[in-house]
């Protein structure tokens, strides 16, 4: 999701400094693809477990190991990354949009519209650029599709169905419990 009619432009001749906020198990996944990125810089990371983050940050090269608070006031910082417990993506996104910074949000980025309508305004105003579940829409899969529409590759889209599969979640995730706490599950995933 992006907020707002115009966004705030990061400057394309310069390294994008990210501050990653979690460093949990799904940090992997982007981590690993975010490293390879031209441009963008793995300048800081944050999680309660500080020990967690020094790990993280000693196998990403991440050069810095903060507290939340130091991250969001830290001007260097471009962009935040947060890869939270989904039950804290509300509460991170709104200190992230507060400290003027722009946000990638793993999903889902709030637990009910209420916080949702508070995080979208909040982004709208302060016209900073917002994306939910960025691992998604910048994977390679989707930017394959993207380009392949885009050149008239399956002719005028009007409308798309899209079913999708997942093995249950015990399977695949270490900690498989706030799946099923109020704010999780499929619905919200």
């Amino acid at each position: 999701m992006r907020s707002g009619k115009k966004y705030q432009k990061l400057n394309n001749n310069k390294m994008i400094n990210l501050g990653v906020i979690g460093c949990g198990s799904v940090s992997e996944m982007y981590l690993d693809y975010l490293s390879c990125q031209k441009g963008v810089s793995l300048f800081a990371c944050s999680d309660v477990n500080v020990e967690l983050a020094k790990c993280v940050a000693g196998k990403y090269g991440i050069s810095k190991v903060i507290t939340v608070p130091q991250l969001l006031a830290n001007k260097d910082i471009d962009i935040v990354l947060n890869l939270t417990n989904p039950l804290s993506h509300s509460l991170v996104n709104r200190a992230v949009l507060k400290s003027k910074k722009n946000l990638f949000c793993e999903k889902p980025y709030a637990l009910n519209s209420k916080e949702a309508d508070i995080v979208l305004g909040l982004a709208k105003k302060s016209r900073l650029s917002f994306y939910t579940a960025p691992d998604t829409y910048l994977s390679e899969a989707y930017k394959s599709a993207k380009i392949f529409i885009e050149k008239g590759g399956i002719g005028n889209v009007f409308s798309v169905n899209v079913i999708s599969t997942c093995r249950p979640v015990e399977s695949w995730h270490p900690s498989p419990e706030f799946f099923y706490k109020k704010g999780a599950g499929p619905l919200f995933d």
